[in-house]
């Protein structure tokens, strides 16, 4: 019995921590200082379990002082009850229906992976191309195939990649289809020097009815003025906290977007009258609030589906008040369908089992 609650007191305690890290990096509060001050908790913190198992080890629960007997409550019940619940909630959940399709390998040729990128079976920089068939309830028949390219956390660094990565995944995204829209969700740039790259790499990419983008949480550290200046000199309508109407034929479409809590909110309940509503919201945090609002399709990144994703227990660090929910992939509540896209870098690129991706989706009508 002992052994197995100081085995519900490590893996508890370091659960709880990175609970608190996940929560904390999605409280909106600035990461410049979030950052340091969370991978502190988790090395100074979670080194505190090492010394506790070689002076707990042996000792009965009557032996333990009564501090760490308090403290065990929590850690054994995150420990042993709630972190097998969330894993098997998360290993076992399905798609939602409606929603067919799949991924395949980008080609990608880096002469030498420098960094991070350089740790052995790092899957930083094997991107994909996911292709999703989406239904949405009452699109109508004039934006049934509607194609969206969702691009999200491209992250922009000379630390690690560099500009010939990005053209070569974007380039395949639009090889074998020229898509209608080109939606990107945020965080763009992680360097002052890679501002220069936006226009010559976002640029070419093409789009039959128009580009639109959002800010996001590490764009606000390079001067969102310019970051944004340079979206729309790649040609990108910036829609950050306000809607913006599309007609389509003689359907229209409302697109929102918000890179809330970090900057601009928007006032989701001012949808203007559309067929066919999308916000693009940096997290998916915002998912509750869309589906009470009754939005159609939301398109959001940030959480990299988590970057290491282990065996069981699936995705660890994800930057959201949810902690590990809305990693990634497709949700929905109500008539409002969630995509999380995995992003394509990061700003510490470390990938294990959970590859970068750029989505490709195209919405399909559902009859009656």
């Amino acid at each position: 019995m002992s052994t197995l609650l100081l085995a519900g007191l490590v893996l508890g305690h370091w659960a709880l921590l990175v609970w608190a890290v996940n929560v904390a990096h999605g409280s909106g509060v600035d990461g410049r200082w979030v950052e340091p001050l969370t991978l502190g908790l988790l090395i100074g913190l979670g080194g505190l379990a090492l010394p506790a198992i070689w002076w707990l080890w042996g000792r009965g629960w009557v032996e333990w002082p009564s501090w760490i007997k308090a403290y065990s409550v929590p850690c054994v019940s995150m420990g042993l009850v709630a972190l097998p619940i969330a894993s098997a909630a998360n290993r076992l959940r399905r798609r939602p229906s409606g929603i067919t399709g799949g991924s395949r390998p980008i080609p990608v040729d880096l002469a030498r992976p420098r960094g991070l990128l350089a740790l052995p079976g790092n899957g930083s920089s094997r991107p994909l191309l996911a292709d999703w068939r989406v239904e949405l309830p009452g699109l109508p028949a004039g934006l049934d195939g509607l194609s969206i390219l969702h691009l999200s956390d491209l992250h922009f660094s000379p630390r690690h990649y560099g500009p010939s990565f990005f053209r070569q995944a974007l380039a395949a995204a639009t090889a074998d289809a020229v898509p209608d829209l080109v939606l990107f969700t945020g965080d763009l740039v992680d360097h002052d020097d890679a501002l220069a790259w936006i226009a010559p790499l976002l640029g070419p990419i093409p789009a039959r009815l128009g580009k639109y983008a959002i800010l996001g949480n590490h764009d606000r550290r390079h001067g969102p003025d310019r970051v944004a200046d340079a979206l729309t000199a790649a040609g990108f309508e910036v829609i950050e906290g306000r809607w913006a109407t599309l007609a389509v034929g003689d359907a229209t479409i409302a697109l929102g977007g918000t890179s809330a809590p970090w900057g601009m909110d928007i006032d989701m309940i001012a949808c203007p009258s559309a067929d066919l509503s999308i916000l693009l919201s940096h997290t998916p945090d915002l998912f509750p609030r869309a589906a009470a609002s009754g939005l159609d399709l939301v398109l959001s990144g940030h959480n990299h589906g988590g970057q290491i994703r282990l065996p069981l227990i699936g995705p660890l660090l994800t930057p959201s008040r949810y902690s590990r929910r809305y990693a990634e992939g497709f949700f929905r509540r109500g008539r409002t369908t969630l995509f999380v896209n995995r992003g394509l870098a990061a700003k510490h690129p470390v990938r294990y089992g959970c590859p970068p991706e750029v989505a490709r989706l195209v919405l399909a009508r559902v009859e009656p």
